[in-house]
């Protein structure tokens, strides 16, 4: 009773400690059309010191560099802030934005953790995220779309997460002599390590012409690079529609390259995958998602999806820091020196998730501050590391006004 009161004790004054932290940083507000402190991101990152976080108002932005440590989130409510051209996070340490709807994103030789949450890439026509040279990236509860034949998401040489993301690659172009293929939902190349969990992936359409369509795009292409899927029969990794009675050509679900794949749970159509290593575990690989609502005082949920009856370890910290620890598979992305919580939670079903709820601050001064959630699976062991035991993908729940 003594080390439990102990650990409680230590925990709780971690947690004080981060908030007050947290309180030192300064907030900047950003409107295009006023009052705030600044009318443009772009002026807004350049005026700010690193570990600042600026507040983003509904509006239409120019694009920006961001090479700081920053928080930059748009708000819960009415529309999402438009940042128009082309996005690049370069060669920083750590950065998250959330809530915001970019035309392109582009994140090269960063360090520490990235995190994109609930945002938008691509409008019609027009968009691509890329991820290049990077250490970590955790990509949550975001939409991409591709430009016309392009691909929704590219990622080379990085450690990246998909978390409830929807990626969809470019139609081919259409048109009477010049017809273009679809492009690819996920391309995943140079000896990157990506995880997907309880995500979509879909090539694009094949474009249609005179004479014959184009090619359908891929679900996802990996090359030299390792791909761990999760995910339930309602996460879909399929090709783009192409029309059978104009001679186009189908795509895949998945078309792997010297690559490492591991598919669990999710609802893959066809695989060409011949010179890979393609793992099916007997029993899906359990996963977690972050739900519900990002408005202060209502409900964010966890939906934890793995072996009925199983038991799942979930922990949660106000700040990550992903380290590789002997006996596990996977990275620990909380911070094990600062735990907020430790909760055990049977698990219902690969289909069907378990729940705990967490009410949303409703304290202006906490915006940007994240809680990183991740689970362990004391029963489940590793699928690449049979004697070590299983980790869940991890998630973020930032705070927003």
């Amino acid at each position: 009773m003594q080390r439990k009161t102990l650990a409680c004790f230590v925990a709780f004054v971690a947690l004080v400690l981060a908030v007050r932290t947290h309180a030192q940083q300064h907030v900047w507000t950003v409107d295009d059309d006023g009052p705030a402190d600044f009318s443009s991101i772009a002026a807004a990152v350049a005026g700010a010191a690193a570990g600042d976080i600026l507040l983003v108002a509904s509006g239409s932005y120019g694009a920006f560099t961001l090479e700081k440590r920053l928080r930059i989130l748009g708000p819960t409510t009415g529309a999402t802030p438009v940042v128009n051209g082309l996005t690049m996070i370069r060669q920083v340490n750590s950065c998250t934005l959330s809530g915001l709807r970019f035309a392109n994103l582009w994140i090269k030789q960063t360090s520490g953790l990235i995190v994109v949450d609930d945002c938008q890439i691509g409008f019609p026509g027009v968009g691509s995220l890329t991820i290049e040279t990077s250490d970590q990236v955790l990509v949550s509860r975001c939409q991409v779309l591709a430009s016309t034949g392009g691909t929704a998401a590219s990622v080379s040489d990085t450690n990246a997460v998909f978390v409830d993301c929807e990626l969809h690659g470019g139609a081919g172009a259409s048109g009477w002599a010049v017809v273009g293929n679809g492009g690819d939902g996920l391309s995943v190349a140079n000896a990157s390590h990506v995880s997907l969990a309880g995500s979509k992936c879909r090539g694009g359409d094949a474009g249609i012409g005179f004479g014959g369509d184009g090619k359908a795009g891929n679900g996802i292409h990996s090359s030299a690079s390792i791909v761990i899927i999760r995910g339930s029969a309602t996460d879909l990794i399929q090709p783009g529609y192409v029309d059978s009675c104009c001679w186009g050509w189908p795509g895949k679900g998945l078309v792997a390259n010297d690559s490492v794949i591991v598919m669990s749970g999710a609802s893959i159509t066809n695989v060409a995958a011949s010179t890979s290593i393609v793992i099916q575990p007997p029993i899906a690989e359990p996963y977690l998602e972050i739900a519900g609502s990002d408005v202060p005082g209502e409900s964010r949920r966890l939906d934890l999806y793995g072996p009925a009856g199983e038991l799942a370890v979930v922990a949660t910290s106000l700040d990550s820091a992903p380290l590789a620890l002997p006996g596990l598979e996977g990275l620990v992305w909380v911070d094990t020196s600062a735990l907020h919580q430790v909760l055990p939670i049977a698990m219902l079903g690969q289909n069907l998730p378990a729940h705990h709820l967490w009410t949303v601050p409703v304290d202006p001064a906490l915006a940007g501050l994240a809680l990183c959630v991740q689970a362990g699976f004391p029963l489940h062991p590793g699928t690449l590391e049979p004697a070590a035991i299983l980790l869940s993908n991890p998630a973020r729940m930032v705070v927003r006004f």
